[in-house]
């Protein structure tokens, strides 16, 4: 069986002292799978020691832009038009 790396970011605000976490996939199809590890305790709490309090949870992918708990799908292209501010409504 061949592993497919994941794609985990962190985005840290030294101003603020939070941070927020990101799983990247390239589907277009939510699964609770993907998002696990934004949801592990173990995890969760290193980030946070070592980047301060998590404000957002999210998963990047090309699917439609929805939360499932603590954790927001965000589609990867209304993200980046928020980042760029092109888009029509702030997702973030």
């Amino acid at each position: 069986m061949e592993r497919k790396p994941h794609d985990k970011v962190v985005v840290f605000d030294p101003n603020a002292a939070h941070c927020e976490i990101y799983e990247i996939k390239h589907s277009a199809k939510a699964t609770p799978q993907q998002y696990r590890f934004l949801v592990e305790d173990g995890k969760c709490a290193q980030t946070e020691h070592r980047f301060g309090p998590i404000v957002a949870k999210r998963v990047l992918y090309r699917g439609t832009s929805f939360k499932e708990g603590e954790v927001e799908y965000v589609n990867v292209e209304e993200y980046l038009k928020n980042l760029l501010g092109t888009g029509e409504g702030r997702v973030l």
